[in-house]
C-alpha cells in the first residue's frame, strides 16, 4: 500500500487556471511545480507466525532534490501482536502474539504507508536466521563468502536462501544457477569504495505442525579505497649546498607493494636560474640563490592498486665562488680538500696570481 502528496496534481489545475489568465493579458506569476513525495512499504501485507520477523522495505522518492525525504519512523498499530522498529531506510516486524496489526511508515516529510500484518499461532519452522561474518571490510575486487545459520523447529523440507545487495555498486552478489552454494553461502565481490547491506531471506515451507516460515538477516560490507601502488619515496640527499658550476646526483628509492604497477621518477627545478636538473636527477648549480628540486614517484592504476603519486622537495643553495689571491693562500690556512686539481694551491701557486676557487 502506498500513498503520495497531492500537491503536483493540484498545482497542474493551478498552472492550468493561470495560463487562462495569462491568455487574457494579464500578467501572471507561475509557481514552481515540486515533485510530489511518495512512499511505498513491502510487502503491502503479511501472514506471520509468532517469533518470525521480517524486513520490511520502505522506498521514499520525490520531494526536494537539495534535502531528499528519509524515513522517520516505523510504528505498529497493535504492539502486543506485532512490534515495529526502524532499522536504518526499513522497518524489522517482529510477530509476538495471535492477531492483526497495521505497521505504518511515515517520511520526514509527513507522507505514510502502511501494511497489513496477521500473525498465525502456528509455530513456525523457521525461527532465526543469522549471517556469519555479520560485517566484512574488503579492498576493491576482494571477496567474501557470507554463510547463513538457521534455528529450525522443523527439521523436515529444504530451505530456500535469496539474497540481494543494497548498493550493487559497492559490492556484488553472483546470480543464476549456482550462486548460492549448497550450504546457502554466497560469495559477495567488492567493487568501489562505500557500504553496502547483503539481506538474505530464509523460507521454510509449511509442515505437519508447523506453519510456512520465513526469516531475514543482514551483513554490512564496508569497501575501503584502493591501496597506493606507491608506498614510500626517499631521495638523498636531502638537501644540497653548492657552488657555482658544481654538479650533484640524487638518488630516489621507490617502496611498492608486491603487484603494483611500474614506476617512474621526474625531476623539476623551481628555479632553472639558480639550479637545473636532468631527467636522471643531476643537478647543475648555475648562480648563487636557492632552488627546490621536486622529485616525483608515479604509478599507473590497475585492477588492485590506486594510481600512486608521492613527491619530495630537495632545497638546492648556491653558493658564488670564493675569490682570493695565492699570496694570501700562501700566508693563511687554505682548503685543498674536495678542489679541482687546476685550483689545489699545494700544487699550483703561480706567484702573485688570483681567480676564483671553489670552496
Amino acid at each position: 500500500m502506498h500513498f503520495f502528496s497531492r500537491k503536483k496534481a493540484l498545482l497542474t489545475a493551478s498552472l492550468a487556471a493561470l495560463s487562462g489568465l495569462a491568455a487574457c493579458g494579464d500578467d501572471v506569476t507561475v509557481p514552481v511545480v515540486v515533485n510530489s513525495v511518495v512512499i511505498i512499504i513491502t510487502p503491502s501485507n503479511a501472514a506471520m507466525n509468532i517469533g518470525e520477523s521480517l524486513t520490511f522495505a520502505v522506498q521514499i522518492t520525490g520531494g526536494s532534490t537539495t534535502t531528499p525525504p528519509t524515513l522517520a519512523s516505523c510504528t505498529s498499530s497493535n504492539a502486543a501482536v506485532a512490534t515495529a522498529t526502524q532499522t536504518g531506510s526499513s522497518c524489522r516486524v517482529t510477530a509476538v502474539a495471535a492477531g492483526n496489526a497495521t505497521v505504518t511508515a511515515a517520511a520526514s516529510t509527513g507522507q505514510v504507508a502502511s501494511s497489513a500484518v496477521s500473525v498465525s499461532a502456528q509455530t513456525p519452522g523457521l525461527t532465526a536466521l543469522t549471517l556469519s561474518p555479520a560485517q566484512a571490510s574488503l579492498a576493491p575486487a576482494q571477496t567474501v563468502t557470507i554463510t547463513p545459520n538457521v534455528t529450525r523447529p522443523n527439521a523436515t523440507g529444504t530451505v530456500v536462501y535469496t539474497y540481494t545487495s543494497s548498493n550493487p555498486a559497492v559490492a556484488t552478489i553472483p546470480t543464476g544457477t549456482g550462486a548460492i552454494g549448497a550450504n546457502g553461502s554466497i560469495v559477495v565481490t567488492a567493487v568501489a569504495p562505500g557500504v553496502s547491506t547483503i539481506t538474505a531471506t530464509a523460507t521454510l515451507p509449511a509442515a505437519a505442525g508447523f506453519a510456512a516460515a520465513t526469516q531475514t538477516a543482514s551483513a554490512t560490507i564496508t569497501v575501503g579505497a584502493f591501496p597506493s601502488g606507491i608506498t614510500s619515496l626517499n631521495v638523498q640527499p636531502a638537501s644540497l649546498a653548492m657552488a657555482v658550476g658544481r654538479t650533484a646526483n640524487l638518488t630516489a628509492t621507490v617502496q611498492q607493494p608486491a603487484g603494483a604497477p611500474a614506476f617512474a621518477i621526474s625531476y623539476t627545478s623551481s628555479n632553472t636560474a639558480v639550479a637545473t636538473v636532468s631527467s636522471t636527477g643531476l643537478v647543475t648549480a648555475i648562480t648563487p640563490g636557492s632552488a627546490n628540486i621536486t622529485v616525483t614517484a608515479t604509478s599507473a592504476s590497475n585492477a588492485t592498486f590506486a594510481a600512486g603519486n608521492l613527491t619530495q622537495i630537495v632545497p638546492v643553495t648556491v653558493s658564488p665562488l670564493a675569490n682570493v689571491s695565492i699570496q694570501d693562500i700562501r700566508q693563511g690556512p687554505y682548503v685543498t680538500t674536495g678542489l679541482d686539481s687546476a685550483y689545489d694551491v699545494s700544487t699550483n701557486t703561480p706567484g702573485g696570481a688570483t681567480g676564483n676557487i671553489p670552496v
